[in-house]
């Protein structure tokens, strides 16, 4: 059996949904963005799930200003977060936590540093408390917004230990969109031994390209390549290979490999335009026969 999952590393705008995992990179003169997580550090809030988060841009924020949004649930109400590239003059303050039972606004609002300041109440009476935290103030690379909040205000200390889901938001850098195709693993046929060792095999991947094409891919092994240097190192170390819109079987260097524990591949696609690279990238496992 062979499984397959896909995601892309924008050169532009990405997303995410459900195990669809999307991140966005940076390059020189670009932007980053921000991953969004949030801990609950006493019970889930009895005001329904957090859906977005919003604050604002200082006034050292290069090339942006006013309010900006992060999404989990839902979409934000405004433009989604990012930063300009190396912008370590940018000051983030959380203003409001948007919940599915309505919108609360920090008290005080909150100038996110890498460690969490003092708690600050929501709503009128207080509903929660929250800190938030970026984790980095050099913007040199993508970022996550760390949010932890509690109905006890004495639990929002980082020697507490919660279970946490993490969420991406989406974000925009330069202007490269990534490749936008389909990969179909259906045709392809693997033959194992008694020992899940495979010894023949036949068939193809087949890509289906949309709306943006790439002229070339690598075939890398292993899988979790899940952020945008990761993807290009991966791709930078590779053998590229022209786009013919057919990927054979014994390309994936399986012949004699052991499924006893499936193997993964991941197959990346790249767009380039002026330098500046968006990835498109497909992990397939490869499964011992059932």
């Amino acid at each position: 059996m062979i499984s397959i999952r896909s995601f892309k590393g924008f050169g532009f705008i990405g997303a995410v949904a459900g195990s669809l995992l999307t991140q966005v990179a940076c390059s020189s003169g670009g932007s980053v963005g921000g991953e969004l997580v949030a801990v609950d550090r006493s019970q889930a809030l009895t005001l329904g799930e957090i859906e977005t988060v919003d604050g604002t841009y200082g006034a050292g924020c290069d090339g942006r200003s006013g309010a900006w949004s992060m999404s989990i649930l839902d979409t934000g109400t405004n433009p989604e977060l990012t930063v300009a590239l190396n912008d370590s003059d940018c000051v983030l303050t959380l203003t409001t936590i948007n919940t599915g039972d309505g919108s609360f606004s920090a008290v005080p609002s909150i100038a996110m540093d890498t460690n969490p300041s003092a708690p600050s109440a929501f709503g009128s009476p207080v509903q929660f408390y929250a800190v938030a935290s970026v984790s980095t103030l050099d913007f040199d690379e993508d970022f996550v917004v760390t949010v932890l909040y509690s109905d006890d205000a004495a639990l929002l200390s980082e020697s507490n230990t919660a279970g946490f889901a993490v969420v991406a938001s989406s974000f925009a850098e330069g202007s490269v969109p990534a490749p936008d195709y389909t990969l179909s693993v259906d045709d392809i046929e693997l033959l194992t031994d008694a020992g899940d060792i495979v010894v023949s095999g036949m068939g193809s991947a087949v890509f289906t390209e949309g709306d943006v094409g790439s002229i070339a891919y690598v075939i890398v092994a292993g899988g979790g390549l899940e952020t945008y240097a990761a993807l290009e190192t991966a791709y930078e170390a590779g053998m590229e290979v022209p786009m013919t819109g057919t990927i054979l079987w014994s390309d994936f260097g399986l012949l004699g490999a052991d499924l006893t524990t499936p193997l993964v591949r991941t197959v990346i696609v790249a767009n380039s335009d002026s330098g500046v690279t968006s990835y498109e990238a497909f992990e397939i496992t490869f499964n011992p026969a059932i």
